[in-house]
């Protein structure tokens, strides 16, 4: 088996939107077409959109991928790097692929000179913070939203 990570690109979109969609399944979200075209097309221009879709694949196919997006803070002079997205297949879990998604957000950060990789996930996401916990510092801060 050959697990391999890579920016995704335009050959890569049915199968990201398959995964993409077991991904909003997870979190019980809907989302209109236009809503995901738009973050696909995003995704492949990080130059314009300040976002990057990177992909896991397991021999040539792809079965995870996160989406980065940078950004400027108030805290440093370097961006950093919010980790938004993260999913892998659920038939190929198990294998490494979300730490090898990590190990790509994190070099793709590096690349970029940011000062910090980070994101949130769900309280009850327990599978994903057993990885989360060995890769990275869980911080006290609590998110609040304002839905606008």
């Amino acid at each position: 088996m050959n697990i391999t990570t890579r920016a995704l690109s335009a050959q890569d979109y049915a199968a990201w939107r398959i995964v993409w969609q077991q991904y909003l399944d997870f979190y019980q979200t809907e989302l209109d077409e236009a809503t995901t075209l738009g973050t696909w097309e995003r995704l492949l221009q990080p130059e314009h959109s300040q976002m990057l879709g990177l992909g896991v694949f397991v021999d040539d196919k792809l079965a995870g991928f996160t989406h980065l997006v940078f950004h400027p803070n108030t805290w440093s002079t370097e961006p950093c790097c919010y980790l938004e997205d993260l999913c892998v297949d659920a038939q190929v879990r198990g294998l490494g692929l979300g730490r090898a998604l990590i190990a790509a957000a994190k070099a793709a950060a590096i690349a970029q000179q940011c000062c910090r990789l980070y994101w949130v996930t769900a309280r009850d996401n327990h599978t994903a913070q057993i990885l989360y916990d060995k890769v990275a510092e869980q911080t006290e801060f609590i998110q609040y939203r304002i839905g606008l």
